[in-house]
C-alpha cells in the first residue's frame, strides 16, 4: 500500500516536469499536451473512480503548488471529477480498449481544460476567452488522444505490479 502511494506520487511528480520542462518543446498551435491530466484518466481506468478522484485530487493540487498563480484548488476539483467520469466509463471499454481509452483520453482532457476555463472565469482567475479556449480544447484533446496508448500502458502495468489494498477501493 505504502509502495502504491510512493509511485503514484512519482509518476506525478514526473508528469509534472515533463509538462513544464520537456513538453514546451512539442507545442501544437502554441498548445502542449496535458500529462497530467492523462496521468488521472489513465488510473482512472486502470483502477476505478475512487482512485480517480484521490489521485486526481492530489495530481490537481500538485499542479496548481507548481503553477503558482491562479485559483489554488481549482486543478484539483477539475481533475477530481474527470477521474471519477474516467473511472466511472471504463466499464464500456472491454469491447475496444485501445480506441475507447483514446476517446475517454481525448474527450476527457478537452473537457477538463473547458471545465477549468468555465470555472477560472467564474472565479475571476483571468481566463481565455471561450474562441481560444474552444481552440486550446480541441487541440488539446485530439493531442492528448493521441497519447493516450503511450501513457495509459504505463500506468495499467503500474497498477498491475502494485494493486491496490482494502484502503484503495479502485
Amino acid at each position: 500500500m505504502v509502495a502504491r502511494v510512493v509511485v503514484m506520487a512519482v509518476v506525478a511528480m514526473a508528469a509534472l516536469l515533463a509538462q513544464t520542462v520537456v513538453m514546451p518543446a512539442f507545442e501544437v498551435l502554441s498548445w502542449r499536451a496535458d500529462l497530467i491530466t492523462l496521468t488521472v484518466i489513465g488510473f482512472a481506468l486502470a483502477n476505478g473512480p475512487q482512485t480517480g478522484v484521490r489521485y486526481g485530487f492530489a495530481a490537481g493540487l500538485a499542479r496548481d503548488l507548481a503553477s503558482g498563480g491562479g485559483q489554488l484548488g481549482l486543478s484539483s476539483l477539475v481533475l477530481l471529477l474527470v477521474g471519477w467520469v474516467a473511472g466511472q466509463s471504463r466499464r464500456y471499454l472491454s469491447t475496444s480498449p485501445i480506441g475507447g481509452q483514446m476517446v475517454v483520453g481525448g474527450i476527457s482532457s478537452a473537457a477538463a481544460l473547458l471545465l477549468e476555463g468555465v470555472l477560472g472565469a467564474l472565479l475571476g482567475a483571468g481566463q481565455p476567452g471561450p474562441l481560444i479556449l474552444l481552440q486550446a480544447a480541441m487541440v488539446i484533446g485530439l493531442y492528448n488522444a493521441a497519447l493516450s496508448p503511450v501513457v495509459f500502458w504505463p500506468l495499467s502495468s503500474i497498477s498491475t505490479r502494485f494493486p491496490g489494498g482494502p484502503l484503495t477501493g479502485g
